[in-house]
């Protein structure tokens, strides 16, 4: 039930949409039931006898047509009416389907990008991507076909079941029994359908990854030679999607083949008991009403077609919706970080990206405001590391993290007070402009140009960045100092009191390095500077310094050890 809240919040907000949408559906019906059967009073005009459709409109006391002109005129104007029901019938489904979409859309969107790091860094980008795709698809078909047209259907079917009845019971009885044998049969499919949708959607959103990052990584690719191998592992993941797909559709085309003999069946039974009843002398069936029982039933057959068919939209949008919500957490209600100065604190805080080795081992450090502290050490010693946990993007394992005493994992808002220098993280944005600024005004086109033009002398840029520059693949276009540039600006003009610096200094000339020590020095004022670097900046005046492999201190500064458990 939890699945169906997203349909129902909707078609409450949007009530007169979906009544009309439903009364507009069930006229569309009708218009589809009189239109054929009409001609039959164009028979008993042409020819002067009793026709089995005259039989079924006289029975439901539709007396039109009695004349040439009044039947034209009748006909013509169902045609119109058919036009019109049609017409408003798409529009409306159209109409609604994207509102609903859109709306599933944004939530979707934003339950992704809210999602914690460590469980998005887990699926391939094609897994969240194909929830943009062939999942909303399904949905939509979901609420309009699985829901309002099943409605409308059912209403409609309502009227049309009472109708039979009036004609004759015992065929309806019949007619009805035959209906739920069948549905049952077609649930025996389901499990093997289900089964082979999931097998389908993963190894299209496989096949979809691998074309994303071959493309991607597409100079690799041209530089090492690898076009041949890659062709053949791109070959092997499209075979694999191919047999998914021929799988899948074998089911599907078993479905759609039994759906309609099914019907057949149930006609074909109905012919049978027509045939053996007929004869006995209480015979409860006459020719006339027979017949047009059966023409009835072979009208209403595109219905009967759906509402077999709408179990299996029921649980393709049952399974996409699903998806959808896998990112959705129970989140507690935690308080907001009380920011005062940016004091950072680490107490005994171990951490491993696998159970099997620690990066960290008892990491204890304090960094405070108006004060730059370093963190040094070789590769792997868990220098980015340090970075990721202040920022949130993974937990500590043991110990705790606090900034003003607050352990970050008990609080909310952290990373509002936090800019990072990292080249981790790419551009997000159509120009340099849209990448380093979250505000398009005036004031911060003006502030973003004095920083960068500043930032341009500092890294002795021959050609200084332009605010309106465009940014190919999130800056691919740029060379290695022009993105430091950048990251530097970007984390700067967010003028956040916490600034994290991971590896600033990495492929800088000692030139370069000498004048951006100086820069770093000069955002020192009220503000925390953490400086993660194994490239020692003489010019920057630090006040601690952390070394994580113990290397001895280069200053006469407190320096705190991370004691490993070697074995």
């Amino acid at each position: 039930m939890r699945n169906l809240r997203f349909y129902r919040l909707f078609i409450l907000e949007n009530k007169l949409f979906c009544i009309a949408f439903v009364i507009i559906g069930i006229l569309n019906n009708i218009t589809n039931l009189l239109i054929p059967i009409s001609v039959g009073r164009f028979y008993e005009l042409m020819f002067h006898g009793q026709s089995n459709k005259g039989f079924i409109l006289d029975a439901l006391q539709l007396n039109f047509g009695k004349s040439f002109d009044s039947f034209i005129f009748c006909f013509l104007l169902m045609i119109i009416l058919k036009a019109i029901f049609e017409f408003t019938h798409k529009l409306l489904k159209d109409r609604i389907e994207e509102k609903f979409i859109s709306n599933i859309r944004s939530f979707t969107f934003k339950q992704q990008i809210d999602a914690q790091y460590i469980l998005h860094q887990k699926k391939a980008t094609a897994k969240y991507l194909s929830r943009f795709s062939s999942d909303f698809g399904s949905m939509k078909k979901g609420l309009s076909v699985g829901i309002l047209i099943f409605f409308a259907d059912v209403v409609f079917s309502i009227f049309a079941i009472i109708f039979l009845i009036n004609i004759n019971s015992t065929l309806t009885l019949i007619s009805v029994l035959g209906l739920v044998v069948h549905i049952i049969s077609l649930s025996s499919l389901e499990s093997k359908r289900k089964a082979l949708l999931l097998e389908r959607q993963d190894s299209k959103a496989a096949y979809l990854n691998f074309v994303s990052e071959r493309f991607h990584s597409f100079s690799t690719i041209k530089i090492f030679e690898r076009s041949r191998i890659e062709t053949k592992r791109f070959e092997k993941k499209a075979d694999i999607m191919s047999a998914s797909f021929l799988n899948y559709s074998f089911i599907r085309s078993l479905e759609n083949a039994l759906i309609p003999t099914g019907i057949y069946l149930i006609i074909c039974i109905l012919l049978f008991s027509i045939f053996k009843l007929s004869d006995t002398s209480d015979s409860i069936f006459d020719g006339t009403s027979s017949i047009a029982f059966i023409l009835l039933i072979f009208s209403i057959r595109p219905i009967l077609k759906r509402f077999l068919k709408v179990r299996v939209h029921w649980k393709n949008a049952e399974l996409s919706i699903q998806k959808s919500l896998s990112l959705e957490t129970s989140r507690m209600e935690v308080p907001k970080l009380n920011f005062c100065d940016g004091t950072i604190s680490f107490t005994s805080v171990c951490f491993g990206y696998d159970s099997s080795k620690r990066v960290l081992n008892n990491l204890s450090f304090e960094a405070r405001k108006n004060q730059i502290t370093r963190i040094c050490g070789n590769s792997c010693t868990g220098k980015t590391t340090v970075y990721r946990l202040i920022t949130k993007l993974f937990s500590p394992q043991h110990g705790k993290i606090c900034i003003d005493g607050q352990d970050i994992q008990c609080v909310s808002g952290v990373r509002k007070y936090i800019g990072v220098v990292s080249e981790e993280f790419p551009f997000v944005g159509r120009d340099i402009f849209e990448a380093i600024t979250e505000s398009k005004s005036e004031d911060s086109r003006q502030k973003a140009f004095a920083i960068l033009k500043n930032l341009c002398q500092t890294f002795q840029l021959k050609q200084p960045l332009l605010l309106h520059q465009l940014l190919i693949n999130g800056g691919s276009n740029l060379s290695q100092t022009e993105k430091k540039v950048l990251i530097f600006a970007r984390a700067i003009l967010s003028e956040k009191p916490i600034l994290l610096f991971d590896e600033p200094f990495a492929g800088m000339s000692d030139h370069t390095t000498h004048f951006l020590g100086l820069y770093i020095n000069e955002l020192k004022r009220n503000r925390t500077i953490l400086v993660i670097s194994s490239r020692n900046c003489h010019t920057i005046e630090y006040d601690k310094i952390v070394d994580l492999d113990r290397l001895l201190p280069q200053f006469d500064v407190p320096i705190f050890e991370n004691r490993f458990n070697f074995q």
